[in-house]
């Protein structure tokens, strides 16, 4: 029997027995970050994702200048991926010369597979098996879905065996994510995250030099202006 094995960008085949059928599995939503060795690995790349989008949020912010605060809550506001796409390219198409919008773009391609990435972390069904003590297992929700409207539909004791053939089927499409696997994915948003910082840095001087500035004179009045009766 064969185990599908996700390793970074490409599959390897390892010689297993099936999970399913030993029932050495678990499915749970708090089992990635419950499992010690890929816990910390799972926290790091959502922590690491929420990085890259207040970075190219702050660079809207930064380009839209005055309307910052209007864009952004619009921004926020958009549910899908593609509206989101489409309002950063609108901006971008209105805001940066040719040359500055084909590095955004390319910049933006690549967070956009690493959007895509983090879709399968956050919509996948994750799950551990005493096989793979350290590492996560990673099924699609919509074949898991299927496989129990299918499960019942061949609830019949006479259909024992479809359902037999079923469950292994579907391990074949189980993937393993190691600690590796998963700092390989937070190395790739970091990459990409840290490349748009520094295309987006002289835009974001631009935007705190046109700031107002705060005198200590300012400071000091508005600290007077304080109620301090309570300290």
């Amino acid at each position: 029997m064969k185990l599908r094995v996700f390793c970074g960008v490409r599959f390897q085949h390892a010689s297993t027995r099936p999970l399913l059928a030993q029932n050495r599995f678990q499915f749970s939503a708090g089992l990635p970050i419950a499992t010690a060795q890929t816990g910390r690995a799972y926290r790091h790349y959502f922590a690491s994702w929420n990085e890259a989008e207040a970075r190219l949020w702050a660079f809207l912010a930064a380009l839209v200048g005055d309307e910052a605060n209007t864009v952004i809550s619009i921004f926020l506001a958009l549910q899908s991926d593609s509206a989101r796409r489409a309002t950063i390219e609108t901006i971008a198409s209105l805001k940066l010369t040719k040359i500055e919008q084909d590095e955004f773009d390319d910049i933006m391609s690549r967070l956009g597979k690493r959007n895509g990435e983090r879709n399968a972390v956050v919509h996948g069904a994750w799950g551990i098996s005493s096989k793979y003590p350290d590492n996560l297992l990673w099924a699609d929700v919509r074949d898991t879905t299927k496989l129990h409207v299918r499960m019942i539909q061949l609830s019949a004791p006479e259909h024992a065996t479809e359902r037999s053939e079923l469950l292994i089927a579907t391990q074949k499409s189980l993937m393993v994510y190691s600690k590796e696997d998963l700092a390989n994915i937070i190395q790739r948003i970091q990459s990409d995250s840290d490349d748009l910082a520094l295309f987006s840095k002289p835009f974001m001087e631009n935007a705190l030099d046109a700031m107002p500035k705060l005198t200590s004179q300012s400071f000091s009045l508005r600290h007077n202006d304080a109620d301090t009766s309570n300290c």
